[in-house]
């Protein structure tokens, strides 16, 4: 199972860069208050709770999703 959740990570990153796939800091605001929210805290004090290194973890794991959406899409259209 690890190897191919490995290759399936490998396929998404991948995709991320081929497909140039950016997150804005609006997107990741909104996740961030997504998060804040579901513990009932206000996003402004979350993010200013969260390190860099939260908040660029969040924003790649958004960017996977876009590219897990961006598949889905093309098999739709196939």
């Amino acid at each position: 199972f690890l190897k191919n959740q490995s290759g399936l990570d490998s396929l998404l990153e991948k995709v991320v860069e081929v497909e140039n796939v950016e997150v804005s800091d609006e997107k990741l605001d909104e996740q961030i208050n997504e998060i804040a929210a579901s513990y009932k805290l206000e996003g402004a004090k979350l993010k200013e709770m969260m390190g860099e290194r939260e908040k660029e973890q969040i924003r790649e794991d958004l960017k996977v999703q876009a590219a897990i959406d961006l598949l889905v899409e093309q098999a739709k259209l196939a």
